[in-house]
């Protein structure tokens, strides 16, 4: 198992979302602007699984629209030791104001992988919740995108009321993005 702890897994996963994984979650990248904010403390808690411990903001553009588009990623930072059925419905408790949710794993052995996902694998399947392994806790580490995260639309006035509690230094950025002044 892992001696490393979820805190420790934030600044290489904020640095290996920002450099090259940001990029396979928004395919195609070129249409999208993206933030990447530590929301697992700090702003007042709301309870066990109140938000994500990390929130990809992104806004893209299309020509068949008029305003940009705002999409929200939540990830659930876990050690193996903490990848169990609990954390993929932890994750699925940030849909009531995230796009897409997903539960980030520690877990360097494949051994011990193979055996946590599939005792994991059928509740994020039928929730929509992605699952990402981190095969080290570095800011280069390799990283592999086991199960996709299904697009949610939770409610605009839940997706608001996040962004004014937990991301309030991105509001300027984002109102000027969508054209709001």
């Amino acid at each position: 198992m892992s001696d490393v702890l979820e805190v420790q897994l934030e600044k290489p996963f904020i640095h290996l979302l920002d450099t090259r994984l940001a990029r396979e979650l928004l395919e195609p990248a070129s249409t999208a602007e993206w933030q990447i904010n530590n929301t697992a403390r700090g702003g007042h808690a709301s309870g066990k699984w109140a938000h994500p411990d990390i929130v990809l903001t992104s806004l893209r553009r299309y020509r068949s629209r008029a305003v940009p588009e705002l999409e929200l990623f939540g990830f659930e930072l876990k050690t193996s030791r903490g990848f169990e059925t609990s954390a993929v419905h932890q994750a699925l408790a940030h849909l009531r104001y995230v796009h897409y949710s997903h539960v980030v794993v520690h877990c360097p052995s494949d051994e011990d992988w193979e055996h946590k996902l599939a005792s994991v694998r059928f509740h994020a399947q039928t929730h929509g919740v992605g699952v990402i392994r981190l095969r080290s806790a570095s800011e280069n580490g390799e990283y592999e995108i086991s199960i996709r995260a299904q697009r949610n639309d939770p409610l605009p006035s839940a997706v608001d009321r996040f962004l004014e509690e937990r991301l309030p230094d991105r509001l300027a950025w984002i109102d000027q993005r969508l054209g709001k002044e």
